[in-house]
Formats: structure tokens, sequence, C-alpha cells
């Protein structure tokens, strides 16, 4: 069975890097290497297409905006953010969701972007469904015989066309998926560098329909959008349960693959929160927005997309990133931070492959307390994940919410992609290289909910310590290489200082405010 889509042409020397998305941009380095890394790399091999351009272009957090000039059904036009703002966010590129004057794609606005790359979503224009709810754009038939899916100006632009979101939660159907086959295989031949994907709400389609779906169509990515904090969904336990679930799960299925043997894995990702719900205006905690991204990489996703950036919409500030009056909120603050962040990470994340995932649940309820709620991921135990060589987990709650108790902990542990050459790997990790990234998950509401700078929630309110108890066995020879943590608040990656414990342990200590990550890495 053949399941390989075609490889296109992406190489280093017919696209210009991203800002930031590779070794060029982060001068993030291994203390003492020799590499340079400004050096290009060549072209990857052995790759598949959706690997190879996360490569070259890095961890993406794209972001929903209209296309300037749009307008909606009534003539009003839609806002968008300035170049000024869009390139201050540290978002990767905007995620076109309208059709303006040059179709989903706006020349001038992209002249004026630190970076051109772009994507879009509900894609192709025209193709939205009506009065088919919970629908919100999706694909309504197949392509016409000799239809050209990209406008001129899109055509000029397709080497920096990053991905291709074919409508947007559709319900499941037979006829659905051909139309998707159809469109997929369309646009790799006009477009061969761009990744071509389905979006859908979380559980919107079964296991066996994406399996069905995946098989049939081969998409790049598995993408699914759910919007888990709102007036109504607060988890005052401070374990989101339901992203544990829908991340485990998309991933289980990416793993999975082209064929359902796992030979085949392809990308994953999920959408952000730049909107809080048809509940009403709820402003996210800085714990509640970063929970998302960290739990997502430390999964393994390399895709993530923000819904959405807009403004003056009934009812008012159900929108984040700005007022009703189209000023900046502290939210777009935090998420210029968690893009830096993502940025520290992406050197790293896209050479490596996720391989096993855990929680270590904490407490929540003082006066009673109880081990927050089980998921579908599995939970820590010693010596479970030898990839990891974690055996051990004590984890102290120091930013004083949650009553105090310790809040969970997600483990997810990675190894290097196969495929890379020496010289994709560089000095970022081994051809035979594990890696473990630590989340700390506790989450907290903002004591007032309506207020974009208000107490309780942030990351230094929810901030924990987590000593980790390291058995490397017969495996000693590696503290001559060395284990390195990678976070968001240095700029180059730190040797760790590990302290002896026994005849083959150590351990070391780490501090992560709320929904706060860091990366360790051998080398």
């Amino acid at each position: 069975m053949n399941v390989e889509r075609p490889k296109g042409a992406l190489g280093l020397s017919r696209r210009r890097l991203l800002q930031g998305s590779v070794a060029a941009a982060t001068g993030l380095a291994f203390a003492g290497a020799m590499a340079d890394p400004s050096a290009a790399s060549p072209q990857p091999s052995g790759l598949s297409v959706g690997d190879r351009a996360f490569l070259e272009r890095g961890l993406q957090h794209l972001a929903w905006i209209a296309t300037p000039n749009a307008t909606t059904a009534t003539g009003a036009a839609l806002p968008y953010p300035s170049a000024e703002q869009f390139n201050g966010s540290g978002f990767t590129g905007p995620c076109y969701y309208t059709a303006g004057p040059d179709d989903m794609y706006s020349t001038d606005y992209e002249r004026r972007l630190d970076t051109r790359l772009w994507a879009a979503a509900q894609f192709p224009a025209g193709r939205q469904q009506q009065g088919q709810p919970p629908s919100s754009g999706g694909i309504v038939g197949p392509p016409q015989p000799g239809e050209q899916l990209l406008s001129p100006t899109m055509r000029a632009d397709r080497d920096n066309f990053f991905s291709a979101c074919f409508g947007d939660e559709e319900r499941y159907s037979e006829d659905l998926v051909g139309w998707l086959k159809q469109y997929y295989d369309l646009l790799r031949e006009q477009s061969p560098d761009t990744l071509v994907y389905n979006n859908q709400w979380t559980n919107e389609w079964t296991d066996d329909q994406l399996r069905h779906y995946i098989q049939t169509c081969h998409p790049d990515l598995l993408s699914w959008d759910r919007y888990y904090f709102s007036r109504i969904n607060q988890f005052s336990n401070g374990s989101v349960t339901p992203l544990y679930d829908g991340t485990y799960r998309y991933r289980r299925l990416a793993r999975e693959g082209l064929d359902g043997t796992g030979a085949y894995p392809i990308n994953f990702g999920q959408y952000t929160q730049g909107y809080t719900g048809p509940a009403g205006p709820y402003i996210l905690s800085e714990s509640q927005l970063a929970v998302v991204p960290y739990v997502s990489w430390a999964m393994g996703a390399k895709l993530l997309n923000l819904f959405r950036w807009t403004w003056q919409t009934s009812p008012a500030n159900v929108f984040l990133l700005n007022d009703s009056d189209g000023r900046l909120t502290p939210i777009y603050d935090v998420y210029a931070a968690l893009n830096a962040e993502m940025q520290r990470f992406s050197p790293y994340l896209v050479r490596l492959q996720t391989n096993e995932v855990s929680i270590k649940r904490g407490s929540y309820d003082p006066a009673a307390p109880k081990p927050t709620p089980k998921s579908q991921v599995p939970d820590w135990t010693a010596g479970a994940d030898p990839c990891s060589r974690i055996c051990g987990l004590d984890v102290t709650n120091i930013g004083g919410s949650n009553g105090g108790l310790p809040g969970d902990v997600l483990i997810g542990s990675f190894q290097t992609l196969p495929g890379l050459r020496a010289a994709e790997r560089n000095h970022w990790v081994d051809s035979d290289g594990s890696a473990f990234m630590l989340v700390n998950a506790l989450t907290q509401p903002n004591i007032d909910s309506t207020s974009s700078t208000g107490t309780g929630g942030r990351s230094i309110d929810t901030r924990q310590r987590i000593r980790v108890t390291l058995d490397l066995g017969a495996e000693e020879s590696r503290l001559a290489h060395g284990l390195y943590q990678i976070d968001g608040g240095h700029s180059h990656a730190e040797l760790v200082r590990l302290q002896r414990a026994g005849e083959s342990r150590f351990t070391f200590d780490v501090e992560l405010g709320g929904g706060r990550g860091a990366l360790f890495i051998w080398s």
C-alpha cells in the first residue's frame, strides 16, 4: 500500500526562512555547541511533507483574521489587527477566513508583516454551507473540472502558503470524505508544499469516521477545536480533563497515521482561545491561556491556531485580544509571551516525535483533599516510560492557589524524529536522542473573571516546584554529555545540575508557573 503523498519541492533554496522559526532565527543553542546555527540545512529527506514543513518553518501558532476590506453580509467592515499589532504578537502567520479583493489573501497586508507566511481556513472561498448547523463553513460539493483554487495573487505567493483548512466543522458524511479527497489532490497539484487538512470540534467525528477519513484522504494534519474555558467551564479543581482527553485522542489517531498501522504518522494540533463562547464575556486567566499550548506541545502537537482575532461583535467582548473599541487587552501580551516561548522550544520540538504521555494527578478541595479527575491519559507511574528515565516526581504548590494543594503535572517524552540526516539534526538533537517535557497543568480562574488584570489564576499564583528523580541505570555515561533544560524564561539551553541520590539515581528541581512547562533533552 503506497500511502506517501508527493513530496513537492519544499527547500530552503526557494523559501525564505520564517523569522524565529528555525535555528538561524532563534540563536538558541546548547552551551559549547560547535555547529553554526545560521548555516542553512539542506533539503530534508526521509520525512513526511508535514514533518519537513515544520522542520523548515518551525512550530506554528497561526491566528484567524479577516481579510482586509472583507465585509459581513450586511456590508459592515470586518475588523482585523493592524500590521504593527500582528508583528508584535508573535503569531507565525495570519490564517485568513474571509474573502477580500485578493480572495483569501491580501498582498498589501502581507508586505507589511515581518513574516510572509500565511494560511487559510474555511477554504476555498464560496464553499460555506448554509442552514446546516453546527457547521460554520463547510464543503458542499466537489471541485469543478479544471477549477483553479488559488487566485492570481495567491498563486504568486504560494511558496509561503503554509496550510489550507478545507471547510470547518462539517458533519461527517461519505460524500464529504470523497469531496475532501478531491480537493486535497487538486491543491497538491496547484500548491504542492501547502499542508491540507479539515477541522472538527472535538468528538464531532467518531474514531472510526476519523480513521476512514485519514486513510482515504491522507491529510497532512489533524485539527480540532474546543474552547475549554468560559463562564460555565472554569474547572475549579484545577484539572482540565477535557483538554487532556481531546489532545490525547487526536494524538492517538495521528500516530496511527495514513494506513492505521503507525508506519506513516501525521502531525496534529488544535485551536487556542481568542473567544469566550456563547455563554457571554469571560476573561481567561494567564494559567488558562498557557495550558492549552503547553499541553499540546508536551503531547507532540506542532500546530496551534487562534480562533479568532476580531472585535466589535455582539454580545460585546466575547473576543479577547481587543476590547470593543479595538484597543489591545492584556491577553494580547500573554499570547505574545507564549509565542516567544514557543520559538525557544521550536528548534528542538520540530526534530522530536512524541513517545509517551502520562499525568501525575494532583489534588483539590482543601477541606477534604481528593485526586483530580482521571482522564484518558494514563496515570504516571515510576519506570513506566524508560525514554524519560523518571522514577520519582514530588510536587509542591508554591503559588498558593488551589488551597495550597499540588495540582496536575503532565509528562511527555520524545525521541529524535526518524529520517533526519546529521546536518538536519545539527546540534539540536542526537541521532538516538531522547527528551521529556514537564508541564505544570494546574490552572485556576481569576478571582474576578471579568477583569483582564485579575489575580488568582496568574502563572505565579499557580506556580509549582517539581522534584524529579532520574534512574539512569547503566546509562551513567550520559552524564558526560549532560541534561539540558529549555524553557520560556531563558534565551539558551541551561545545563541541569543533577544531585546524586543513590547508586544510579539523580535529582533536580524545577519551578514552573501554572500552565507552563520546560523541555529537558540529553545531548
